[in-house]
């Protein structure tokens, strides 16, 4: 297992825990430790034997690690009381998906509002799109794709008129 972690996987908030989140449970699906962090495996009880017990702590000290690695220094105090792998595992899924109002209607009114500006190429256009979508994808509170490709058809010039009402004559819509 690799010991270098790019820092465009770490963790840094909403706008790549998703991403963050599907890579994290891959990992610890290789390792076989998935279960251990969303509290499918039970911590050994009383009665277990002392390899049991040794086995689990490992478990999660290999857990905690992983996750801990792939993380931005600032969230780092989000999880500094936990003292589990699935505590750790759940305080990130609780800080990054708590629906605000406020936050989720702000994101909606920021991609309302998004226009292709004279500075803008149409790339930098989809670039500002695509950041909003993945913000309101991080905290679960997305549309359809068609809605999504609507909303970036009329953030477009006039002079991309006719190849807006060429889009929106396809009987599928596009995928964003």
């Amino acid at each position: 297992m690799s010991n270098i972690i790019k820092g465009e996987n770490k963790l840094e908030g909403a706008s790549n825990y998703r991403s963050w989140k599907k890579r994290i449970d891959l990992i610890l699906k290789k390792v076989k430790l998935l279960d251990l962090v969303k509290g499918k495996e039970k911590k050994p009880t009383y009665d277990s034997s002392d390899d049991d017990k040794v086995k689990f702590r490992e478990s999660e000290l290999v857990a905690m690690t992983l996750m801990v690695e792939r993380i931005k220094d600032n969230l780092v105090p989000f999880i500094a009381n936990t003292n589990h792998a699935q505590e750790t595992y759940e305080a990130f899924s609780k800080l990054f998906h708590v629906k605000n109002i406020g936050q989720v209607e702000s994101l909606k009114n920021e991609l309302r509002t998004t226009k292709m500006t004279k500075e803008d190429t149409v790339a930098s256009f989809f670039v500002k799109i695509v950041r909003i979508r993945d913000n309101l994808l991080a905290i679960d509170e997305i549309g359809l794709d068609k809605e999504l490709v609507n909303t970036a058809l009329l953030g477009l010039p006039p002079t991309w008129g006719a190849f807006a009402a060429r889009l929106n004559d396809w009987k599928e819509a596009p995928i964003f």
